[in-house]
């Protein structure tokens, strides 16, 4: 039901990413090395007295994350516009955490199993609103994303016994 992708580019291969000229074949190396410096920067922003131990802690821990924001902008490479229209559960997310937090209390007090279904992510089908979806999806305590019908437009999702929740009607939207 769910085909695997086969589609996309291998890795490094800007070609036919279809990436702005100004980023065609912009080297992982320099790219990755740029996540990690904002990283890093951003951590260090954050603290309120900067110490040595502070800094190799913030240089460590941004190596994965810059990994990961690299890869991610990769995947998401073949059409990185994200609507400001999407972003809408953002602004649901904090309620919904806190909502389905107790929700999922009670349902493993009660020992529920939950239900798998098909969550649809709006009209427009691109590799942004299927991953900002996705996002939106796995922030929720309430649901687990499963996997991602890229053709169909649609992500298969275990959740509670509820019909659904907060993030799945903003995705839906």
């Amino acid at each position: 039901m769910f085909p695997r992708p086969t589609d996309t580019p291998a890795a490094g291969d800007y070609s036919s990413a279809g990436l702005p000229g100004a980023l065609t074949g912009y080297p992982r190396a320099v790219e990755t090395l740029t996540w990690w410096v904002v990283l890093v920067l951003v951590w260090v922003a954050s603290l309120t007295t900067v110490s040595v131990r502070e800094l190799v802690v913030a240089a460590v821990v941004a190596v994965p994350c810059a990994l990961t924001a690299a890869r991610a902008r990769r995947a998401l490479a073949s059409d990185p516009r994200v609507s400001v229209r999407w972003l809408r559960g953002v602004v649901r997310l904090p309620a919904a955490v806190v909502a389905e937090t107790f929700a999922v209390w009670r349902a493993a007090l009660r020992a529920s199993r939950g239900t798998t279904r098909e969550v649809r992510l709006g009209q427009q089908k691109s590799r942004a609103r299927q991953a900002v979806g996705v996002i939106l999806l796995a922030a929720a305590p309430g649901t687990v994303v499963i996997d991602v019908d890229r053709e169909a437009n649609v992500v298969l999702v275990h959740g509670l016994d509820d019909p659904e929740g907060a993030m799945e009607r903003a995705v839906r939207s």
